[in-house]
């Protein structure tokens, strides 16, 4: 860099960062952002963000800067933004578009001078055009750059100055979230401001799963009734689980990255532990009349360890068919909730009932004597611990031991249980006992109303029945209602930055296209001389009038010229390209018409537009280079003045042609307030849309080959290309210039200058257009200047072999995407019917549409029918695993029923809450039935256990209607209290994330509460109802009735298959292929 040039540095004058503003008119009337008070607030905006304290030491500080007088010393480079010509500046009577005028110029005129250059686009949105200069928001940039202060270049600890930019530029954030008002809407964004902010919320969301723990510890602690003990080894069993979970997901299974979706499984498995935790706790309590611990200990890790192997087998099975599911996302949180539901269920096994030994033996006393000795100081009745030996709770079973108990080998009941006919409630004495408070608030407000009173009982059961039925119908027929998502799936809350932010790039049109230097068309070159005293004057050339001693500035006399104006890029007629250089290690300034000469120490210092021949409006002015050492260059208006070389002219020598100044009189009248450049009518015509986002038209490819992977996942190899071998342009040249014309021409798919048919910057866009008279005419795209071509041609072996056109379609990328297949499907339609309309042996037939938004949006419907066909998939493993475990047709119906109620109940629930089925709905529903069996199944295997230790009773004493009841009964003895204690715990863990801001969450822990508290509402009233009025009496799962099962669910399954591999069809694989 040129440190030697004064007033310039080589500090931070590299664009390298930049945050975006997005301004949003909002508040009644018209919508439109070009309204006074509107642009006055965005102006006052923006240069409060350059009043920030540090915004100097991180501006971006361009040489071409020096030129705009009104920024000062500083020379940092304002926002990239229309402001530039809706607030100029005036200095010296001229007038620069800066935006850092304090008076709003003409509205209209400015807008209208801006339109002129097609960078103007990108800071509008997309219903704004020449004839109609309104816009609902108003885009703004600003650079920023490097190599900070106190750093030599970019590569000079480019992670530090990272750093130290992103302490700074995360500042704004506070204050950018206060600056909306009621008529606009402030949005900002940029690399790291963006990433700043989503992390913070992230890390705020998983806050919540703080306060989640705590509210779950503190319930485990109340339902294990003031354990601290059984609370930190029940907790750390789950925790274990989760670890164990991680090691195999990451190692065994080699996937290197956790999901959004992984974290909500950390609430999800907190329910499902707990029950199992609880089922333990609860099974070891009612064993509490068995005196030998080793009897104790038998009898719950083979009663326990059966009933939660039974759930969490069938749970884990559940989540495990979301493996199938062709979204990354969702097969592994497939993968890793079957392997937490299996580990955990391992870790309760394993620590549960040394812990509840340990506990008994040596805590429990400890317990009981700190409590006797507190209510003993508090004057309170003294009580035992629901789990001890002590516990006056009325017995549930009275126990007889029979010879060989403690052979565990032995399938058949190792206890005999007589079942009592009633249960007191608890005393006063017993009201730390919240387990038995639980027990009996269930026994007789739940299971005894449904199966204790004879004579009513089948009214009730009918009743129950009937209303079921009755809410089934009304779930199924909201579940039809529900509708397709009609937009773009939410990632946050919808009044957030960040979402706002991510919906309205939708609306902005040409997200690639920058314009860092629309500050006006016009720019100043000065002119100072140097008088060394001899018979060589030095003159220098500069942006800014300010000049360092002893150089002094030119008076309009002798043929000297003071200043002149030009042009920064091509402007009509003035597209002479003329360069300033400036020599090393002393400076001496030269005008040519090439580039510098780096062997000669010149090095550019900037560069205009003038025209070679004369225009209206302009001068003629003369240049030339002196012979003689130091070789200088000057500028006058005569020739006389710039005879000091002879010969010819030359690059650094002949005349060009200026614009005209601003005059004196005009200077006066000329006011920034109400400004109107425009007001001559010599804005020019207005430049027309660029080409920014397009879809492709491909040739010569038949597909990808992706037999090679290894799996679905999307990080994995993308496949290789398989090309056409029939492929040959030069036969084809005809049918593609005729394609290309009639898709640019269908003004219903293709937008005006949105088609390129040929790649451009190739040999190929030359020759190809001679080869045939159909290529004559070609639409031409409207590109920016010095864009690259959208269009793309593949070569091998000196050989086209493939070609793609580029279009840009008219469809609004801010709907769902069910809305969007309608307009993929009529661009289709649309292309078969000119790929039929070939010859038969024409490659080109074989041809088809890609674009990344159609990748998009079937991603998101593959998504949604990919989850719902896992949801069926789950119900189908779900009712194989349940067909096995219980051995029986009237088993499998009530939770068959239950589960089918819950899922359309919950459903239902999220039409009446108005949501719409999306993506991460559809992914949402993956959990329902593994959260939806645990507790029917749970009842079930406790209706099975009860027949087991049903006492052997003559047949006429109790027929099977009573039999039924009491085997229902006892099932919600046995295991009511531990599905209430984990649906409670469950639901309390999920509520902190009804407030997290990142939607896949929030929607997550709605549907895990609502789904719990349905599913046990449907397993206490529904399946109880059901097991007390169809359940097998008599039945005790015998070993042949689980074969006979087996083979069942087998030979189904068989079948299943091989129907599915007769009938397979794929309606997607063409386009995913694609």
């Amino acid at each position: 860099m040129r440190r030697f040039v004064p007033n310039y540095s080589y500090l931070q004058s590299q664009a390298l960062w930049r945050m975006e503003l997005v301004f949003v008119a909002q508040g009644g009337g018209d919508n439109n952002i070009f309204t006074p008070e509107r642009l006055h607030t965005i102006h006052h905006i923006e240069r409060l963000l350059m009043q920030h304290p540090q915004f100097q030491q991180f501006c971006w500080k361009p040489l071409e800067v020096l030129r705009d007088l009104p920024l000062g010393p500083s020379y940092c480079s304002p926002p990239s933004s229309l402001l530039s010509y809706l607030f100029p500046s005036e200095r010296g009577g001229r007038i620069y578009y800066d935006g850092m005028g304090p008076n709003l110029a003409d509205i209209h005129g400015a807008l209208s001078l801006a339109i002129t250059h097609p960078q103007f686009y990108w800071y509008v949105d997309e219903s704004l055009a020449p004839d109609r200069l309104s816009s609902s928001l108003l885009r703004s940039e600003i650079q920023f750059g490097a190599p900070l202060p106190s750093y030599c270049s970019l590569q000079d600890r480019p992670e530090e100055q990272r750093s130290r930019f992103r302490n700074f530029v995360v500042q704004y954030a506070d204050i950018l979230a206060q600056q909306s008002t009621s008529q606009v809407k402030v949005l900002y964004g940029g690399t790291e401001l963006f990433d700043n902010e989503v992390r913070q919320t992230f890390h705020r969301d998983m806050l919540l799963a703080l306060i989640s723990g705590g509210c779950i510890t503190l319930l485990v602690y109340f339902l294990t009734s003031f354990s601290m003990f059984l609370t930190f080894f029940g907790l750390t069993s789950i925790g274990l689980s989760c670890l164990v979970a991680l090691f195999l997901y990451h190692v065994v299974f080699g996937v290197r990255y956790l999901g959004i979706l992984n974290g909500v499984a950390a609430f999800v498995i907190i329910g499902i532990g707990v029950d199992d935790v609880f089922v333990f706790m609860s099974t070891f309590r009612q064993a509490s009349h068995l005196v030998h611990p080793v009897q104790r200990m038998v009898y719950t890790v083979k009663t326990a360890g059966r009933a939660t192997f039974l759930t969490s087998f069938t749970t884990a099975a559940a989540y495990a068919a979301n493996t199938f599911s062709q979204i990354p996302a969702v097969h592994d949180f497939g993968l890793f909730m079957a392997l937490i539901v299996s580990c955990c269920w391992l870790w309760v096994s394993i620590l549960m009932p040394a812990a509840l030994c340990i506990w008994t033996q040596c805590i429990d006393p400890q317990e009981n004597s700190c409590l006797k000795w507190w209510k003993a100081l508090a004057g309170l009745p003294v009580s035992h611990s629901p789990l001890s030996d002590e516990d006056d709770d009325v017995t549930l079973l009275s126990v007889e031991m029979e010879p060989g108990s403690c052979d565990t080998d032995v399938d058949a009941a190792i206890l005999s249980l007589s079942v009592e006919t009633s249960l007191s409630p608890p005393e006063q004495g017993t009201s730390g006992m919240v387990s038995t408070y639980l027990q009996w608030a269930l026994r007789h407000w739940v299971a005894e109303p449904a199966v204790e009173n004879r004579k009513v009982i089948l009214v009730c059961v009918l009743l129950q029945i009937g209303i079921y039925i009755l809410v089934l119908l009304l779930s199924a027929g909201c579940c039809c209602l529900l509708r397709p998502a009609t937009h773009a799936p939410l990632l946050f809350r919808p009044d957030t930055n960040l979402q706002t932010l991510l919906g309205l790039r939708n609306n902005l049109s040409a997200q690639g296209i920058s314009c860092h230097m629309c500050s006006g068309p016009l720019l100043t070159v000065y002119v100072s001389k140097l008088d060394l005293g001899a018979s060589i004057t030095l003159y220098r050339f500069s942006l800014n009038t300010s000049m360092p001693s002893p150089w002094k500035s030119l008076s309009p006399r002798n043929g000297e010229v003071p200043s002149f104006q030009a042009y920064v890029e091509p402007h009509s007629n003035f597209s002479t390209h003329m360069t300033v250089c400036v020599s090393h290690p002393s400076p001496r300034w030269m005008i040519t018409s090439q580039s510098c000469d780096p062997r000669h120490g010149w090095k550019s210092e900037f560069s205009f537009y003038v025209a070679s021949a004369e225009q209206q409006h302009s001068r003629r002015l003369y240049f030339a280079q002196h012979k003689l050492s130091p070789h200088p260059s000057r500028v006058c208006a005569e020739p006389p003045g710039c005879v000091i070389s002879s010969g010819p002219d030359g690059p650094t020598r002949g005349y060009f042609y200026t614009p005209l100044p601003t005059d004196s009189t005009s200077t006066k009248r000329s006011r920034t307030s109400g400004f109107n450049p425009c007001s001559g009518g010599g804005c020019g015509q207005p430049a027309v849309r660029p080409l920014v986002d397009t879809g492709a038209m491909v040739f010569g490819i038949l597909g990808v080959n992706r037999t090679q992977r290894t799996d679905n996942h999307v990080i994995g190899d993308m496949g290789s290309v398989i090309l056409d071998p029939n492929f040959d342009i030069f036969q084809e040249i005809g049918h593609l210039c005729q394609i290309c014309k009639v898709i640019s021409a269908n003004k219903q798919l293709v937008k005006p200058g949105g088609a390129q048919c040929l790649p451009s910057g190739n040999k190929l866009s030359f020759i190809l257009p001679l080869l045939h008279p159909d290529c004559h005419s070609l639409p031409e795209p409207n590109l920016l200047p010095g864009q690259l071509s959208h269009g793309a041609v593949g070569t091998h072996g000196g050989r086209v072999r493939w070609l793609s056109m580029a279009f840009e379609s008219t469809t609004y990328k801010g709907k769902s995407s069910f809305q969007t297949r309608s307009d993929f499907l009529q661009w289709e339609t649309f292309l078969q019917e000119q790929l039929s309309a070939l010859p038969e042996s024409s490659a080109l037939r074989r041809g088809f549409q890609t674009c990344e938004h159609w990748k998009q949006i079937f991603m998101e419907i593959i998504g949604v029918e990919s989850a719902l066909c896992s949801l069926l998939l789950s119900l189908a493993i779900c009712v194989a695993a349940v067909s096995v475990f219980t051995a029986h047709m009237l088993l499998l119906l009530p939770i068959l029923l239950t589960i089918m109620g819950v899922i359309c109940l919950v459903v239902a629930i999220m039409y009446w809450l108005g949501w719409e089925l999306g993506a991460v709905e559809a992914i949402s529903l993956s959990i329902l039935v593994g959260s939806s069996v645990d507790y029917c199944l749970h009842l079930v295997e406790g209706y099975l256990l009860a027949g087991e230790t049903l006492p052997a009773t003559p047949e006429h004493t109790m027929d099977l209607s009573a039999k039924r009841q009491r085997r229902t009964l006892d099932a919600v003895n046995h295991v009511g209290v531990a599905i209430v204690s984990s649906a409670v715990t469950t639901v309390i863990s999920t509520i902190p994330l009804f407030f997290c801001v990142i939607v896949p969450f929030a929607k997550f822990g709605q549907i895990v509460a609502i789904n719990t508290v349905v599913s046990i509402l449907f397993t206490l009233t529904v399946t109880a109802a059901m097991l007390a009025t169809m359940g097998p009496a008599n039945f005790h799962r015998p070993p042949g009735a689980v074969l006979k099962a087996s083979l069942a669910v087998l030979g189904t399954t068989a079948f299943g298959v091989a129907l599915c591999w007769a009938t397979r069809t794929s309606p997607w694989h063409t386009v995913v292929t694609m």
